[in-house]
């Protein structure tokens, strides 16, 4: 499918998507496509009304900064005193062109460094003494892992007279991930263990390449070089760096890296950092989007190899979606083995296979394959076509309930929601997260459909736990047990449900629960007026419109028996809430809080993604903030307050 036709709104949510499976390390496309789709985000927005909510949303999207520290973490969050951004990236030799021009830097010496492929770390000094190492996290707020940072090889625990912080990458040398993690698919992956560990083993094999210098006044030293030098004076190790005089310098010394500097090294990095080396005409040109202006990520192409394929394995999505996934003969990419890949969809396989003259793949067709970015399984190419008459073709019946299957642009469908095991498990697994259960992740529930006492939503409230618990959980063999009771008594706490939480969690395409509050809000205010409501009366309220209003109307049409069968295991839907924050639109940023969010609802409040003119309140972990939000907010004249008097204004966390 091509991105560049996909409206802002649909963009923006696959986006949206791709950055929170980044967050939870689990990528789903490349830096360089996540790249190419931002980008051409930010020029659709530039051609859309400003006022418009999607835009809005839209900048809110764009000012986030790298990802969250995770809610799972032991570790205790801690603040960044600056705010600590990320690069704009130039993939080739025009875009670096273009960026060096649009910067005007003709006759303006560069520093070209290493981009290191670690963990990005902030060592904050006091008086001389190392006080705290916070992780980057979302760029304004990290996890403290000093205790561990504390052991790592490198480090300097006081340096007389700093006060003011020292950036660097956590990085692990290739000879000792080879011999003390040999478990671990690659450098990147080991250090990111092993620098979180609470117990700390393993960390001294870890070492910090030092980057960046910052002193508490603000004064940065008259020059990067500078800085590098003095990094090196003080025994801290840092990155590969030297000096250039012009941009032919500069693709030079890409060039050697590409053929063979990179190749040499003993550390992963994935690209070059380029920058001005007068750090006042750095800070002269500022930022955009908390990505300095004069620096940029010069990257590497992605490492490709040729082998031949074996098989297409069409995999079912929880949503129903059929996925082709190529499995070819084992190669080693970027330090791991790799013998999968996502061929994403049929426009992508006709692309492929058309280079080669033919409809389908077949046994033996030689490919390249390569990892994008080193992280991400690719089929690039579809290289030469075998004489095998073992042809794969694209599938009639989904393979995992034989249902007839459909076409959806450039994707097959299985339209068999309820009869489907793999969209049960979603549609089950969905369920239970919107509503906020606790405890039923994907692999539980997967496991729970296939013990057969779960085969729909309602199952879950009215399973025999006695016989659950003797039931397997894992493929390792453990049983339930004491978990089934649990779970048993979790759905008993969810088993009161306000109208918009419980349509808007039922999986109806384009339609979550804001979406029905909408619908609520603009006067289908019980569960009886939205199931007899047509499309022309919803299309009426503000921000539903004829497409989301006969997307309901259908979804909700579609799921009468799932709404039925939900009712009769005695879920009751509530009508909206006449409380303290009727009318009143919250949002909430820097964090994430289910019980808030819950709460802020049930007093009849509205929870917002984004900042705009119509918003009530703007809920931030320090009332003092200067985050962009929080800024737009105040701008606004929009009211902002902390955690803490939130939740005094909820009537206290529950």
């Amino acid at each position: 499918m091509d991105f560049t036709k996909l409206p802002l709104r649909e963009l923006l949510t696959i986006l949206v998507e791709a950055n929170e499976a980044y967050r939870n390390d689990e990528p789903i496309m490349s830096d360089a496509e996540y790249d190419d789709r931002e980008q051409h985000l930010r020029v659709l927005l530039k051609k859309t009304d400003p006022l418009a909510p999607e835009v809005l949303e839209a900048e809110d999207f764009l000012n986030s900064i790298g990802a969250a520290p995770t809610g799972k973490s032991h570790w205790k969050k801690a603040k960044h005193s600056a705010p600590m951004g990320s690069l704009d990236k130039a993939q080739d030799a025009e875009a670096i062109q273009t960026w060096h021009r649009s910067r005007n830097g003709t006759g303006r010496t560069l520093v070209v460094s290493d981009k290191c492929d670690g963990i990005s770390i902030a060592l904050y000094y006091k008086d001389g003494e190392l006080e705290q190492a916070i992780t980057r996290g979302d760029g304004e707020e990290g996890e403290d892992i000093t205790r561990n940072v504390l052991l790592m090889q490198g480090v300097r625990l006081n340096i007389p007279g700093l006060t003011g912080f020292i950036r660097g990458e956590v990085v692990l040398r290739h000879g000792v991930w080879k011999e003390f993690f040999p478990d671990k698919a690659n450098p990147r992956n080991a250090a990111a263990g092993a620098a979180k560990k609470l117990s700390g083993e393993k960390a001294h094999h870890l070492e910090v390449l030092h980057y960046q210098v910052l002193r508490e006044d603000g004064r940065p030293l008259p020059s990067k070089s500078m800085e590098f030098k003095l990094l090196e004076e003080l025994g801290m190790p840092v990155p590969r760096w030297t000096t250039v005089t012009s941009l032919k310098g500069v693709t030079d010394i890409y060039s050697r890296y590409v053929t063979a500097i990179r190749e040499s090294l003993d550390y992963d990095i994935d690209g070059l950092v380029v920058e001005f080396d007068d750090l006042d005409y750095m800070n002269q040109l500022g930022s955009s989007h908390d990505k300095p202006k004069g620096a940029i990520a010069f990257k590497f192409p992605h490492e490709q190899r040729e082998t031949l394929l074996r098989e297409i394995v069409w995999q079912v999505g929880k949503s129903g979606r059929i996925t082709p996934v190529a499995v070819f003969d084992p190669v080693t990419l970027a330090g791991a083995v790799v013998q999968r890949a996502s061929l994403h969809n049929l426009d992508n396989i006709q692309t492929l296979t058309g280079q080669i003259g033919q409809q389908v793949f077949a046994e033996g067709d030689r490919i390249l394959v390569s990892r994008r970015n080193d992280v991400i399984p690719y089929v690039e190419e579809a290289l030469e076509s075998s004489e095998s008459t073992n042809v794969f073709d694209s599938p009639s019946e989904c393979p995992d309930c034989n249902s007839k299957l459909l076409m959806e642009g450039a994707y097959l469908i299985c339209p068999n929601t309820t009869g489907c095991a793999s969209q049960r498990v979603g549609a089950i697994t969905r369920w239970a997260d919107k509503i906020g259960l606790n405890g039923f992740g994907e692999s539980v529930v997967e496991a729970m459909v296939e013990t057969g006492l779960v085969n729909r939503i309602s199952d879950i409230y009215t399973f025999d736990p006695d016989v659950l618990e003797n039931a397997q959980k894992g493929s390792n063999g453990a049983r339930f047990g004491r978990t089934a009771h649990i779970l048993a008594a979790e759905v008993q706490t969810k088993k009161e449900l306000p109208v918009h939480v419980f349509l808007g969690s039922l999986g109806i395409p384009l339609i979550g629960r804001s979406m029905v509050k909408k619908m609520v809000d603009g006067g289908f205010d019980s569960i009886e007026s939205l199931l007899r409501a047509d499309e022309t009366q919803l299309a009426r309220v503000p921000g539903v419109g004829g497409t989301k209003a006969r997307a309901f109307v259908e979804g909700v049409k579609a799921r009468l028996p799932v709404i039925q069968e939900l009712v009769n295991v005695g879920i009751t839907i509530k009508a909206p809430s006449t409380g303290a924050f009727k009318g009143l639109s919250i949002c909430m940023t820097g964090f994430r809080d289910k019980a808030m969010h819950a709460a802020i609802e049930a007093q009849g409040g509205t929870v917002k993604s984004s900042v705009g003119k119509t918003l009530s309140v703007l809920v931030v972990k320090d009332p003092n903030s200067t985050s962009s939000k929080a800024v737009k907010a105040r701008g606004f004249g929009v009211e902002v307050v902390g955690l803490d008097d939130m939740w005094a204004r909820l009537g206290g966390r529950p």
